[in-house]
């Protein structure tokens, strides 16, 4: 999963639940992923800095391998995910921002017991 157009070299997160979306203004963005939520650890957009050619991605998979706990996995194939970027933004007024929130369903996961 990738998330684009950001201000490049800034230092981010990303959210995930699986739980619905929201619409919940916070600063000068909404947040779209309903709690409970987790989030990655923090990691840095590529591009350049000042610019908004900024990437923030995850191979999904991996990190649910990696750490499945926050949601009692296994989590199953079929099941809806919504997961948002979260970066600083020096020129928001918030010195903050966050992406369009997006859905998306596992296509594979761990099978049931």
């Amino acid at each position: 999963m990738l998330f684009s157009e950001l201000d490049g070299q800034r230092s981010g997160v990303i959210f995930y639940g699986v739980s619905g979306s929201m619409a919940y203004p916070i600063g000068n963005g909404v947040m779209c992923v309903a709690p409970p939520r987790q989030r990655t650890g923090t990691r840095t957009a590529t591009g350049t800095l000042g610019a908004c050619d900024g990437t923030l991605g995850i191979d999904w998979l991996a990190y649910i391998a990696a750490d499945p706990a926050p949601f009692g996995a296994p989590l199953f194939a079929g099941e809806l995910v919504w997961v948002q970027a979260w970066w600083r933004d020096p020129q928001a007024p918030t010195g903050t921002a966050l992406s369009p929130g997006l859905q998306f369903t596992l296509a594979s996961g761990t099978a049931p017991p």
